[in-house]
């Protein structure tokens, strides 16, 4: 494959900044207060943004940064409005372009047509595949340790230079991911860490990790790990394999030869790619189930039962009783009843919602 190039011409246009703002910023940015007070001089800000990238003299504002608790602990840094635009253009019009006919089918993280729904399906296909062969189903269900916190930056920039020719693009890209490394980001991180969790200060570093929740570090994260998986299909040649950002699993009837790979993979991981697996990586059996997408597969006298996991549960439950009162309930409740739709979980759904006193007209949407 050709190295891309005359790519930065493409984001030199008014036309692609306005329609970006509108069509992504304007209807997916939650807080609409930043919002507000960047429309206030809509045109001016974005024509300041423009005249920016024509004279090829980007700059960033400093990210707002504060840690989360739920689902789990993490670092968030939050992005300005100009530096979100500038994110999703750049991430459509270099990256996606570019990396996207390079991923393999079973890198099923996040992108249009991909996701949880299609990562199940996916798995549900290969574990009927492979139990036509009547033996013992085995998996190795493998994650990385922090791995947003994780990722290189001379890796990641490596492996751009070897999918990207043009140079202005190249430079842009550089300045993103580098825009973690300002002592005073550094700081920040670390002042919070200290106060809220130690144990993430070992993984705060110059020239380490991309921010969670940038359209940009989204397709870092699926993009990364791509010569990876090909690694695992065409060198491993292991057929029953999927990925999801750092989570990913491999089937195969032979546990020995999953106990060979996890040892591969484990080095490959270390020495190419500066990733450590977790302690959580393990080698298992479908017939006491596998946890992955949310969902829990169980493979019992050759037929396959799919049930939701109890952190899935428990996180619903408590978001129903406290977001109940939050403008955007609707659209939180939607993305839940797909995945208990999918999950054979409708009538826990609707339970959780009744004892909750949900509105039966919500309950039936």
């Amino acid at each position: 494959m050709k190295r891309r190039k005359n790519l930065y011409p493409k984001i030199e246009n008014i036309d692609v900044l306005f329609s970006m703002y509108f069509e992504e910023i304007q209807k997916n940015t939650k807080n609409k207060e930043k919002l507000e007070k960047y429309e206030q001089y809509l045109l001016l800000n974005i024509f300041q943004l423009y005249d920016q990238i024509c004279q090829k003299k980007v700059t960033f504002d400093p990210y707002i940064i504060f840690m989360i608790k739920e689902p789990k602990k993490r670092l968030i840094m939050s992005q300005s409005i100009k530096d979100k635009l500038l994110n999703h253009v750049v991430a459509r019009y270099f990256l996606l372009e570019t990396l996207e006919k390079s991923l393999i089918d079973a890198n099923v993280a996040t992108l249009k047509g991909k996701g949880t729904s299609y990562g199940q399906t996916l798995l549900k296909k290969y574990i009927h595949e492979i139990k036509k062969e009547r033996k013992e189903v085995y998996y190795l269900k493998c994650d990385i340790t922090k791995y947003f916190y994780s990722i290189d930056h001379d890796v990641l920039k490596r492996k751009l230079r070897k999918k990207i020719k043009d140079l202005d693009a190249l430079y842009l890209l550089n300045q993103i991911i580098d825009s973690t490394d300002h002592p005073k980001h550094i700081q920040r991180i670390k002042a919070i860490c200290s106060k809220m969790d130690d144990s993430f200060l070992s993984w705060i570093k110059k020239g380490k990790g991309i921010p969670i929740g940038n359209m940009t570090s989204q397709i870092f994260a699926i993009f990364y790990l791509n010569d990876f998986d090909h690694y695992v299909k065409e060198t491993l040649k292991n057929k029953y394999y999927i990925r999801y950002m750092d989570d990913f699993i491999f089937l195969d009837t032979d546990k020995e030869k999953l106990k060979r790979i996890y040892w591969k993979v484990k080095e490959i991981l270390k020495e190419e790619y500066l990733l450590e697996l977790n302690p959580k990586t393990h080698i298992g059996t479908l017939k006491n189930g596998l946890d992955f997408l949310g969902y829990r597969f169980l493979l019992k006298n050759q037929k396959l039962y799919l049930k939701i996991r109890n952190r899935v549960k428990k996180n619903f439950k408590k978001k129903v009783k406290n977001k109940k009162n939050d403008p955007n309930f609707s659209s939180i409740l939607s993305s839940y009843y797909g995945f208990f739709l999918r999950g054979n979980g409708y009538y826990l759904y609707r339970k959780v919602l009744l004892q909750n006193q949900i509105k039966k007209d919500i309950i039936n949407m």
